[in-house]
């Protein structure tokens, strides 16, 4: 999966609507997200990219650990799709949002997805939405109930969609209490290249066997710079078609090519 030695990992953003079971759902729409998020895995991996994370992405979200039924289905047809489509050397990844992590662990066990990315694996953070807290006992429980143990976890512990609720500790402390709870890897960064390489230092001292995921942030000319002190990335808007919502072969291309070019282990 993620490594802290070897090839960076580029791992693309599959954005899917509104879907069944949530408020702002447009009926009609199922069988078309299903067909651009396809669409989208297969322009990253012929792009060169490692893998995709198919993430919803909606209007409103519950803070809670909960998600519906028919949201659950409908995502696991399309992540079921995108696994068959791209073969199994392409990693696929799951994020029901806002913080819905065992059914993101359940979808993943028994669709074969690779990994899931959490909100909030440890600690809480504020959103527009609530409050959304973790609940790291239960997760694992739960994880271990499935027998989820080979479903990598990215915990997100500083991020876009995670800041620490309260005074914060240090970002490496946070880092170890993820990866004790059963994270297999972070998610944190900043929005420069710079500023990223600080907030990371903590981590990579204190627990450098613990790989680090970019939550984004990076372009194809800042790419190799932000890289340079991360393991992997998650990667989205750059990539589409200007002015679109779709994925574009050419500029996956390009990214990768930039992302990779001074990684010695080549793509």
């Amino acid at each position: 999966m993620i490594r802290t030695t070897g090839r960076k990992t580029i791992l693309g953003m599959i954005h899917v609507g509104p879907l069944p079971g949530t408020p702002f759902f447009e009926v009609g729409s199922l069988d078309r997200q299903r067909k651009g998020a396809v669409r989208d895995a297969l322009a990253l991996q012929a792009g060169g990219a490692h893998g995709c994370l198919v993430q919803t992405v909606d209007r409103v979200y519950s803070p809670a650990d909960t998600c519906d039924p028919a949201r659950l289905v409908a995502m696991s047809q399309i992540v079921a799709e995108v696994i068959a489509t791209t073969g199994p050397d392409f990693l696929v990844g799951v994020q029901v949002m806002k913080n819905a992590v065992t059914a993101s662990l359940a979808l993943a066990k028994l669709s074969g997805a690779n990994f899931i990315r959490a909100t909030a694996w440890v600690g809480a953070t504020e959103t527009p939405f609530g409050v959304v807290e973790a609940d790291p006992a239960a997760f694992a429980a739960y994880r271990r109930l499935i027998n989820a143990e080979d479903v990598f976890v990215v915990a997100d512990i500083h991020s876009q969609h995670f800041i620490w609720r309260g005074p914060a500790p240090a970002l490496h402390r946070i880092a170890h209490w993820a990866a004790e709870a059963g994270a297999d890897a972070v998610c944190a960064g900043e929005a420069t290249a710079a500023a990223t390489a600080h907030l990371l230092s903590g981590i990579r001292r204190h627990e450098p066997c613990l790989p680090v995921v970019l939550p984004g942030h990076t372009t194809v000319e800042t790419a190799s710079a932000f890289l340079a002190c991360a393991d992997a990335v998650f990667v989205g808007g750059c990539l589409k078609e200007p002015g679109g919502v779709r994925i574009d072969e050419a500029r996956v291309c390009a990214y990768v090519a930039a992302a990779l070019a001074s990684d010695g282990a080549g793509s």
